[in-house]
């Protein structure tokens, strides 16, 4: 939608997993091991994803105020 709060991006060296917990509920040794996360600590994909979802939520809700 024009003007709306929606946008794409990325978050380099994060591997499609990252978005959710599993890569967090295993050592990051085994976890790169298989392929589950990436380069990247898990724990600094979840804050990324944490502080560009707040943003998102916070810009949605200044629209409708």
């Amino acid at each position: 939608r024009q003007g709306g709060a929606s946008r794409v991006d990325v978050i380099d060296g994060a591997h499609h997993s990252g978005f959710s917990d599993t890569c967090m509920l295993k050592p990051t040794w085994l976890a790169r091991e298989v392929g589950i996360t990436g380069p990247r600590s898990p724990l600094d994909t979840a804050r990324d994803i944490h502080l560009k979802t707040m943003a998102f939520l916070q810009a949605v809700q200044q629209q409708s105020s």
